[in-house]
């Protein structure tokens, strides 16, 4: 008797303490997050801004068209040259060896043209005067013909082998400053592979990128202002060029030419560049870039349904501005979104707000 009373003690204190967590349980299953909120922000600027890397307008990296032996390389980094101004040396004596054979094959086509073209006027006269056949004067006449290609096909033959000797120089296609160096003495050139970065450092200009949002609120004749903090510079500027398609990443290219260059501005320098626009019929949206969430390709962010829960809305956003990230949609102005929550957020979670 003893025995049974002490087991049903157990499974009376079993069955409470069970509901006990499941009450537990169940509670902390509904208990709501506490979250940090903001509403989207709007601005209907009338300045876009957008960063970019100084660089100059004429610049080349320069190759070879033939392969080759670097004989030597007179150009260094850092120099200033001229429009024609040696900067890489490839050995070429294969090359004059074969301008000699040229030139020998010249000179022995013209000798032989030459006496060949005294028969052909000579059988020329003959055959006028009916002393020879027909037959005759065209066998003479192919021979000073063929002479006659046999020449041409040697002054051909010089003109390539001097072709191929300009390959060997590398020189200048304009004035400026060399910045960088890919050729070292001894080293095979191959056609394509660069040898030498030259670039005019006389005029510069931006390049940037707008978002669809923005693309159509400037033109050629936008007035800009670039702003180069590391030497505290602001130069105006001009566009040059618009895109007129999106890049993969649905932004539009944008050249922008400084009106002038700084002495102490360089090529590679970040930018601030900055579009006088008209103000924008429609606002651009705005949320904090910490407050994406992000699946995959797919970029969104939660925001709080009539019921107190969270919703994952996906967006389409443009460009960064500080710590801002612009909403092209997904998101009206001054709708609330949720930036921080204590805990991990999923649709449906019951919030509150802190």
């Amino acid at each position: 008797m003893k025995f049974i009373y002490t087991t049903l003690v157990i499974i009376i204190l079993a069955f409470v303490s069970c509901n006990s967590e499941e009450e537990n349980v169940s509670k902390t299953a509904t208990e709501p997050i506490t979250v940090q909120v903001e509403k989207v922000s709007a601005s209907d600027e009338n300045t876009l801004k957008t960063s970019g890397k100084i660089k100059a307008v004429n610049q080349a990296q320069i190759s070879t068209r033939m392969m080759g032996y670097i004989e030597s390389v007179p150009a260094k980094v850092g120099q200033e040259v001229q429009k024609g101004d040696v900067l890489v040396q490839l050995n070429s004596q294969d090359l004059i060896a074969k301008k000699a054979q040229a030139q020998a094959q010249i000179a022995k086509a013209k000798s032989h043209l030459l006496n060949v073209e005294k028969n052909y006027n000579r059988f020329k006269n003959l055959l006028e005067k009916q002393s020879i056949s027909q037959k005759e004067f065209d066998d003479i006449k192919m021979a000073y013909q063929m002479a006659k290609e046999s020449l041409n096909a040697a002054q051909q033959m010089q003109a390539e082998v001097n072709a191929q000797l300009g390959y060997s120089i590398i020189k200048a296609p304009f004035n400026g400053t060399i910045t960088n160096i890919f050729a070292e003495v001894g080293n095979l050139a191959k056609p394509g592979e660069y040898l030498v970065e030259i670039e005019n450092n006389q005029l510069f200009e931006v390049s940037t990128s707008l978002a669809e949002s923005q693309i159509n609120r400037i033109s050629i004749k936008t007035p800009v202002e670039v702003n180069i903090q590391s030497i505290d510079a602001k130069v105006p500027g001009q566009i040059t060029e618009l895109a007129s398609s999106a890049t993969t990443a649905g932004q539009y290219a944008v050249s922008v030419q400084l009106n002038s260059s700084p002495e102490t501005l360089k090529s590679g320098m970040y930018a601030t560049v900055e579009f006088q626009v008209n103000k924008a019929t429609t606002s651009q949206l705005y949320i904090k870039s910490d407050a994406i969430v992000k699946q995959g390709e797919l970029r969104g962010v939660y925001t709080i349904s009539s019921q107190n829960t969270a919703v994952l809305n996906w967006l389409k956003l443009g460009p960064r501005k500080g710590d801002l990230i612009e909403v092209i949609s997904g998101l009206s102005a001054n709708e609330i979104y949720i930036t921080s929550a204590e805990a991990k957020l999923y649709n449906g979670a019951p919030i509150e707000q802190k």
